[in-house]
């Protein structure tokens, strides 16, 4: 199995966006990613938290569809209490969807590396927006160089 990640997506009110669909559908048909687990986390007005499997949301729900893309669901990567913390933090009248997914794209990069005798030394992400940052403003705060860059890489 290559990479796993999980990602938590939040929408206003109850539902996951339409446009969310198609892409990750897209992802999935491509083969770079398999989405192997996941759950609905909704927080009511009154904030009371519910934690919904895909399918236990209404048919003609988005969400449910979002369910349907599901590869071999394993068990055990999500638990209850997961969700509950994400549904803590959540806002009154909102959703999420959290979502496990195997980055399948990496697997045969995985093996390549494990042939020729190498190891993953380190895997991290750096989320967009960071990126977008240190893009927009390359001399700020973190940086001891005029260029941006750590001088001790």
């Amino acid at each position: 199995m290559g990479p796993v990640e999980v990602l938590v997506v939040g929408f206003p009110r109850r539902g996951v966006g339409a446009a969310v669909l198609p892409e990750l559908r897209s992802l999935v048909d491509r083969g770079m990613i398999r989405v192997v687990d996941g759950v609905v986390v909704q927080k009511d007005e009154n904030e009371e938290i519910r934690c919904l499997e895909f399918e236990e949301t209404a048919p003609d729900d988005d969400t449910r569809r979002l369910g349907e893309l599901f590869d071999d669901v394993l068990v055990g990567l999500l638990s209850d209490s997961d969700a509950e913390e994400i549904g803590t933090a959540m806002a009154p009248d909102s959703s999420a969807a959290i979502l496990v997914f195997e980055h399948t794209w990496a697997t045969s990069l995985r093996d390549a590396i494990s042939t020729a005798g190498g190891n993953v030394l380190a895997d991290f992400r750096v989320p967009g927006a960071v990126v977008n940052e240190v893009l927009t403003n390359p001399g700020g705060a973190g940086s001891d160089s005029p260029n941006g860059r750590s001088e001790d890489r």
